[in-house]
Formats: C-alpha cells, sequence, structure tokens
C-alpha cells in the first residue's frame, strides 16, 4: 500500500509501541459526552413534542429546541470522538452505555415520561454494574499506536470480517423494517402487532448505533493515521512540511475521512427520525447499546484487542456486554407493551410518510399516582 511499508506483526502485543499512555484521561471525557448527547437527543423530543401540540407544526430547522438539541448531540459527539485520542477503544465502548443510564433520568425530567423504579431502575442499575464491571475487565492502554500499524491492521481479515458484520446487521435491520412497511401499505397507523411495532421502534436505534460504532472505529484509525503522518512530515520540515505531507502521503487517508463523515451522519439522520416516530427511552437506549457492541466489535476485530485479555477476562468481559444488551431489550419491550412509546408524525426518505406511528395503548393495571393527576394512564 503506498504510502505506508506494512510492518510486521510483534510477536507480543506489549511490545507494540505506544507513543503515551493517558488511559483515564478519554475516560473522564467519555463520560462527559455521553450525558450530553442524552440531553441534546431528549430536547429536540421536547421540541417536537411542543409542536405537535400547535395547530401548524414548524419545520425541524425553525425549532430553536430543536436545533440547540442537534447541536447538544453534535457537539458532544465530537468531544467523545476526542477521547479516542488517549484510550484504547475497548476501554472506551463500554461507557457509551452511560448514555443508556443517563437518558432515563434526562427524560424523566425534560419530556416527563415515566419511569417506573420497579423495572426502569432495577434495569438501569443492572447495567450500570455491567459497565463497572465490562471498565474492570478491559485492556487498560491508549493504543497509540503509528498509523503503520494502523495500515497494517486495514488488510487483516479480522477488519474485514467486522465490515462483513456491519453490513449484515445495517442490511438486514433496513429490509425488515421496510418489508414490515410494505406488508401494512405504506401506513404506520395500522401497526397494531405488538412483534412488529417492537421492532420498527428498535430499528432506529440499530441502525443509528451500527452506524456510530463503525463512525468510532474509523474515528480512532482516522485520528492515528492524522496524527502521525503530520508529525512525521513536520519532524523533517516543520509545519507546512507536515501538513504538505498530510494531503499527499496515502489515498487512506482520504477514504477513512469521508467514511468517517457518512457514517456520521447517518447516525445523526436515523436518530433524529427515531426521536421523531418514538420515545427517547427506546431509541436512544437501543441505539447507545448497539452502539457500545459494534464499538467492541471494532476494537476487537480491527485493533485486535483480544490479544490483551486473558481467558478469564474475555468471559467476563463478552458476559458483561450480553447482560447490558438484555438489560435495554427489555426495557424497551416493557415500555412498548405498556405504552410508553410516543406517536409522533415524521416523513421518512427512506419509508416515505410515517403517519403517526403507534405505541401501544395503556392496559388496566396499577396507575400512578402523577399519572392519574396528569391525566393519563400509565401502568409501570
Amino acid at each position: 500500500m503506498a504510502g505506508y511499508p506494512p510492518p510486521s506483526p510483534p510477536s507480543d502485543p506489549s511490545l507494540k509501541e505506544e507513543r503515551f499512555n493517558l488511559w483515564f484521561v478519554g475516560i473522564c471525557i467519555m463520560c462527559f459526552g455521553a450525558f450530553c448527547q442524552a440531553f441534546g437527543a431528549n430536547l429536540q423530543q421536547l421540541s417536537i413534542s411542543k409542536e405537535a401540540k400547535k395547530p401548524e407544526a414548524r419545520p425541524a430547522r425553525k425549532q430553536p429546541l430543536f436545533v440547540t438539541g442537534v447541536f447538544l448531540l453534535v457537539s458532544a459527539g465530537i468531544v467523545s470522538a476526542t477521547a479516542l485520542i488517549f484510550s484504547a477503544q475497548s476501554l472506551l465502548a463500554p461507557l457509551i452505555l452511560l448514555i443508556f443510564i443517563a437518558n432515563p433520568l434526562v427524560a424523566h425530567y425534560v419530556n416527563h415520561e415515566p419511569f417506573c423504579w420497579k423495572t426502569d431502575g432495577t434495569l438501569t442499575a443492572v447495567v450500570a454494574a455491567s459497565v463497572g464491571i465490562i471498565l474492570a475487565f478491559a485492556p487498560h492502554h491508549s493504543a497509540s499506536f503509528s498509523a503503520e500499524h494502523m495500515v497494517w491492521l486495514f488488510e487483516q481479515p479480522s477488519f474485514f470480517a467486522f465490515l462483513g458484520i456491519v453490513t449484515i446487521v445495517i442490511a438486514t435491520s433496513y429490509l425488515v423494517k421496510r418489508r414490515i412497511f410494505l406488508r401494512i401499505n405504506r401506513d404506520w397507523s395500522k401497526l397494531d402487532n405488538l412483534y412488529d411495532r417492537t421492532i420498527v421502534h428498535l430499528s432506529y436505534g440499530i441502525l443509528g448505533g451500527t452506524f456510530g460504532g463503525l463512525n468510532i472505529t474509523l474515528t480512532k484509525a482516522t485520528f492515528t493515521l492524522i496524527m502521525d503522518t503530520f508529525d512525521e512530515g513536520a519532524s523533517k520540515g516543520g509545519f507546512f512540511e507536515g501538513l504538505a505531507t498530510l494531503f499527499t502521503s496515502s489515498w487512506l487517508l482520504y477514504v477513512t475521512s469521508f467514511a468517517l463523515l457518512a457514517t456520521f451522519l447517518l447516525e445523526l439522520k436515523c436518530t433524529t427520525d427515531g426521536l421523531q416516530a418514538s420515545s427517547a427511552m427506546i431509541v436512544v437506549s437501543t441505539l447507545s447499546v448497539v452502539e457500545e457492541v459494534v464499538a467492541t466489535l471494532g476494537a476487537l476485530l480491527y485493533f485486535q484487542d483480544y490479544h490483551y485479555f486473558t481467558p478469564v477476562k474475555a468471559i467476563v468481559f463478552a458476559m458483561g456486554n450480553l447482560v447490558a444488551v438484555l438489560g435495554v431489550i427489555t426495557m424497551a419491550a416493557l415500555r412498548l407493551r405498556n405504552g410508553s412509546g410516543r406517536t409522533a408524525t415524521q416523513t421518512s426518505p427512506c419509508d416515505g410518510p410515517v403517519n403517526s406511528l403507534p405505541a401501544c395503548t395503556s392496559q388496566p393495571g396499577r396507575q400512578s399516582r402523577r399519572a392519574v393527576r396528569a391525566g393519563r394512564q400509565e401502568e409501570c
């Protein structure tokens, strides 16, 4: 591959030279970014809910709250991406689930979505405990390797396996949702089957999370290529020589940069579409878990962090991720069954007009006092 001669893989992963080891800085940045992303997503839904009560709703781009939410979501995503400079992706990926932990409380206080401590609280605690266990058993290093090593990783079979898995998930999620849409004659108001409704609501988070996890993997690789290539040129002829080297060294940097931008925009599109069609609790929670799983796969298959795991650590790491996934799926299913999904109207460029994507109706049972006072009927 022009520009970078592929290095020989070291026999011992610990011998791969790291430029620095500031993994704890990356953890702090990721925690801050996760909370801001949850807050930004809920601001968008708050704006949509307020506009739905007006005789004539304004377009999203003319809603100050919605624009603020998008800006906060995008800014927090950029801030979170900088954490990848300091920490290994396998260490940061579990922290994406902090969005899931923060979102129920933010959604409850900002959008007044019901929060049942018996179910939502328990499942949130389970996911929080899983994140702590994953962090304890994840590799504690920065993975600040050279551009040569990153290019070598792009040529490995494990990277192509990662791309294959991501492609299958995206295609399957989209095609299943599309098939349901066509089966109900392109009218979301006819979506009254619980199973189909669960699939459609979750599909927005699955698509957004998959693009997000791929984006995180590309971000780590692109940042490394940029920094190492610039440093190489600057060491020979100063700042401007570094810039020249950056733009002329290899076509791979252009490919990863374009893919990085494309996956970011697709993640943003899937997320905003989902927030207009469903509950922020469901969309953001599903997105955060799927993004964490895909980012973890990127760390294991592209960055080959599996070299750093002992058999015991690998088993605990995998079980922690599995428990987190089951937790968010359970919470989403319970909220759909009990009528916590939101009804909205949106237009999707992929599926055509989405007219009143319905949530489940409330089922008879114990009602919360707060819901009764508000004139609503909710069941935890």
